[in-house]
Order: structure tokens, then sequence, then C-alpha cells
């Protein structure tokens, strides 16, 4: 496969003239600290987190890649994939995972903004195993697709797996749908298949790498915590493509100190968490 698409070097020209305009910043970080400043002259009971930690989720993503089209060498990247994530788990407990209250904010969303919280969801519990953190304590009893998987629970991924369409669906909106190439790479590393999970992988790419609306992503995360998996479980999965950096298999670089690097309203967003009786926040 290709190491590098054309696309790459065209978004890098695009990105570049943006980054010139603004002083070499991207664009996600002068959103990111519009929204906190925003917030920042607000009480804590005033704040809406699901909507804060949604979009700093989307935030730090665009950061992570742009920072990697940017220099494929800042490892800043990791971080910035790290919080993502963390800010996806916090954006879904205060959308499902607090009770009534939040269920009745649920009621409001429309079906893209539902659509979008699976699968940030998703992406986070990706985004966590990619850069070597386990899945917090207090999801693991969460009957999800992905949790199961990196747990290791093989014999409940299967099972989740035959019931997970393609498609989402209105009338179960908290369910996981993924795209069959994803089930293929899922199902070769059920069965510990290295020939199907190559060649899966690739497909993934090519989809990617064939999306319409410019370069569609710089690090492809998905593909990370998934080689990531199987390595643990002893199959020899190789993939070098400028999309799989080599960054997130370095432990030292995925050495993050979670005591201090906390999201911004980490503490009253742990307190107000608390209020909904969602306990032991402080573990991640």
């Amino acid at each position: 496969m290709v190491y590098q698409p054309p696309k790459w070097e065209k978004e890098l020209r695009n990105k570049a003239k943006v980054w010139k305009k603004q002083d070499g910043k991207i664009s996600a970080y002068y959103n990111m600290m519009a929204l906190l400043a925003r917030n920042e002259r607000k009480e804590s009971a005033q704040r809406d987190y699901r909507r804060i930690y949604s979009n700093l989720h989307l935030e730090y993503h665009m950061i992570a890649g742009n920072l990697y089209l940017k220099n494929p060498d800042d490892i800043q990247c990791v971080t910035y994939c790290y919080l993502s994530g963390l800010a996806g788990i916090f954006a879904y407990l205060f959308d499902h995972a607090v009770g009534e209250k939040i269920s009745k904010q649920q009621q409001n969303l429309d079906i893209t903004e539902m659509e979008h919280a699976v699968k940030d969801f998703a992406c986070s519990i990706l985004q966590l195993y990619a850069v070597n953190q386990p899945i917090p304590p207090y999801m693991k009893h969460i009957n999800h697709l992905y949790i199961s998987l990196f747990e290791g629970d093989f014999e409940k991924t299967r099972s989740l797996l035959s019931k997970t369409g393609t498609e989402f669906d209105c009338s179960n909106p908290d369910q996981l749908w993924i795209s069959e190439t994803e089930r293929s790479i899922i199902q070769s590393i059920l069965c510990k298949d290295d020939n199907a999970l190559y060649k899966s992988l690739v497909q993934h790419i090519k989809n990617y790498r064939k999306w319409p609306g410019g370069y569609s992503t710089f690090i492809d995360i998905r593909s990370i915590a998934y080689i990531k998996l199987a390595r643990q479980y002893g199959m020899n999965c190789e993939l070098n493509i400028i999309e799989i950096p080599n960054m997130f298999f370095d432990d030292t670089i995925c050495r993050i100190d979670v005591t201090e690097m906390k999201l911004p309203f980490y503490e009253d967003a742990v307190e107000q968490l608390k209020t909904f009786g969602i306990e032991g926040i402080t573990l991640l």
C-alpha cells in the first residue's frame, strides 16, 4: 500500500495558508480557547458540560490531526488524542449515565447529534486504548462492543458483534453501528487471522482515502487501537503508512501522567457528576 496518499501534500498546502494567516495557530485551537473563555465566566451549575466536552472532544481531535499534518514528529499529538478521548468519555457521562435529568436533555437532541454522540463515545474508547490508557473502571459495566473487545472478553464481543448493525437506528439511539470493513477487522482479531486483519485494515484505509470532502483523517486512531490489540494477542500486524504514526507504539511517548493532564473544568465537572450519583471519576 502507498505510504502517503496524494491528498496529503495538497491538504498540507491548503492548511499552511490558513496557519500563516493565523500566526501559525490551528483553527481548532482558537475555537477551543473561545469555548473555554465563554464558560470561564459562568458558575459551575450554569455550564452545559455535555456540550462543552462534546465540543472539546472534536477540537482536541482536530488539533491532534493538524499538529501531525504540520509536523509528523510532534509528540503533542498523543497528548491531544488522550484529551480528546477523555473529553468524549465525560460527554458520554453527562449525556447518558447520570439519570433522568440528563435523559430529558437527550430528548432535545436531533438525530444528527444522537449519531455523533454514539460515534464520539466509540472514538473516545479507541483513543484511550491507542495511547495506552485503560478503560476507566466505572465504564466497564457498559454493554459496549469496544469495551468488551479491549477488555479481552472475546466471547461477549462475539455476541455483541452479531447484534451490531451497519446503520444508525433511531429506535435505539445508544446502539453502536459499524461498517462491514470494521466488522471484518474485529472478526479477524477474534479469529487471530493475521492475513485477514491486514487486508481489512488496508481496505479500511482505502475507504478513508477515497472520502470526497478533502482528506478525511491524518491520524487513524481506529487502526492504531486495533493493531495494538492484535499485537497484544501475539498477532503479526505491520502496516507502514503515514496515517499510523510510530509514536503511538512508543511506550515512553504514550506514558501520560493522568494526574497532571486534566480537562478544563475537571474538578467542577467531577462534583457535578457526583450529584448524579457518578463516583470514582478521580481514577482517570
